[in-house]
């Protein structure tokens, strides 16, 4: 309980001549003390977000019981793991929790995150510990004020490729790489082959990317690949491999033989 620091006035009034005690009554109320508990989210920004771009609406933290909350009479008034209370945050990454708690020993969990972040599993533990008869609200920041971090979910792509008729890799084969990523933003990247004849572009955010091959002195001969395309997801590398075959036509040929006297005749058309 918090310490009453009022004043409460009273009289003591003569009633009569019969009456030996005279009484006058007070009443005085204790406020429990509270707690004031604050968390902070910090998000990795994409290169080329928005400036309206905000990945802290869709986040959802629980706050949950680290162990049974008892009543005075020892019963089991909050179970342990006792989901309390669904924690969302401002357009800032802050978040207030709004329960009444009693003083107990909590944890607060990311439940969900925003789409192409890696969601947060480590729990964070407070305890409201009672400060004394002075102290109306204990302010507690949980994780000692830092910010409680997400990261963006990132995959790579590997491009092979292979030519007909060559068995040796071919290096400076141009290509443009683009994408959408998971968080809605765009990627374009122009890449060429090295001396594998291949193409590793990594820490790519997760997304859909399109492969699209660029005519060069290389490709002369060749018919250019169709644009592939990738799904780049986490922690994974999405392998395309891409082939070009040689450029074709067909060949007519019409044979005319000619018997009328004197000479016999042939031509051949091509």
């Amino acid at each position: 309980m918090v310490l009453n620091t009022t004043e409460y006035d009273f009289s003591l009034v003569y009633e009569n001549q019969t009456t030996p005690v005279v009484f006058a009554q007070v009443g005085a109320y204790n406020e429990r003390q509270k707690a004031a508990v604050s968390l902070e989210k910090v998000c990795e920004i994409p290169e080329n977000a928005p400036e309206d771009f905000n990945p802290y609406s869709e986040i959802l933290f629980g706050l949950f019981a680290r162990g049974d909350i008892l009543t005075a009479d020892g019963s089991v008034a909050i179970p342990k793991d006792e989901l309390l209370e669904f924690i969302t945050f401002d357009k800032d990454g802050k978040a207030i929790i709004k329960a009444d708690l009693p003083i107990a020993s909590y944890y607060v969990q990311e439940l969900q995150t925003g789409a192409g972040y890696a969601i947060n599993e480590n729990q964070y533990d407070f305890v409201f510990e009672y400060a004394g008869q002075n102290t109306a609200t204990v302010k507690i920041a949980v994780n000692d004020g830092n910010p409680i971090e997400n990261k963006l979910m990132r995959g790579s792509l590997k491009v092979i490729k292979t030519f007909e008729g060559k068995d040796t890799p071919i290096a400076g084969v141009t290509f443009t790489i683009t994408g959408i990523t998971a968080v809605g933003t765009t990627v374009e990247i122009n890449a060429v082959t090295d001396e594998r004849g291949e193409i590793l572009l990594e820490n790519l955010l997760i997304g859909n990317y399109t492969v699209k091959e660029l005519e060069s002195d290389l490709t002369v001969g060749y018919v250019l690949s169709p644009e592939e395309n990738a799904i780049v997801a986490a922690d994974e590398i999405a392998e395309l491999t891409i082939d070009n075959k040689l450029m074709r036509g067909d060949f007519f040929m019409r044979l005319f033989i000619s018997f009328s006297p004197p000479y016999i005749q042939v031509r051949v058309l091509l």
